[in-house]
């Protein structure tokens, strides 16, 4: 398998054998009292599966589409309620954490703080992704 610049490509295994599915970026988190659902609408989980010797589907990768976005996390502040979106990007080969005050249009490296240079498409995909960010409660854990 070889995996790199947007593609996935495998190496003597028929095209056919392979099975892609598609679906919204989401997981459950474990709290103290609750669990919760996070989905991230605009970025999409691609999982490829591939029959094993016995017949049952085994997965071989996953990975994001867009690719160079890895980790959403919406923030809010208790005291001044300001909202934030951090963000953990591999982006012209480097990884590099960065957020977005809600309603503003720049974003800030984390490390260092200066403002990132996103183009207009890049800035369109981060604020799809960011706004897609949904937290749900899924069940209250007793104790």
């Amino acid at each position: 398998m070889i995996y790199g610049d947007n593609r996935i490509e495998f190496s003597e295994i028929g095209k056919t054998n392979i099975q892609s599915h598609d679906e919204p970026f989401s997981i459950v988190k474990e709290m103290k009292t609750v669990s919760k659902m996070i989905t991230i609408g605009g970025l999409m989980r691609q999982e490829f599966k591939l029959e094993d010797s016995k017949g049952n589907l085994k997965t071989v990768a996953v990975y994001h589409k867009p690719d160079w976005i890895l980790k959403v996390v919406k923030w809010a502040s208790a005291f001044t309620g300001e909202v934030r979106y951090y963000l953990d990007l591999y982006y012209h080969s480097e990884f590099l954490s960065v957020y977005r005050i809600e309603g503003e249009n720049e974003w800030i490296n984390n490390q260092d703080k200066t403002r990132m240079n996103f183009t207009e498409d890049e800035q369109r995909i981060l604020k799809k992704v960011e706004e897609s960010f949904k937290l749900e409660t899924v069940r209250k854990n007793r104790r």
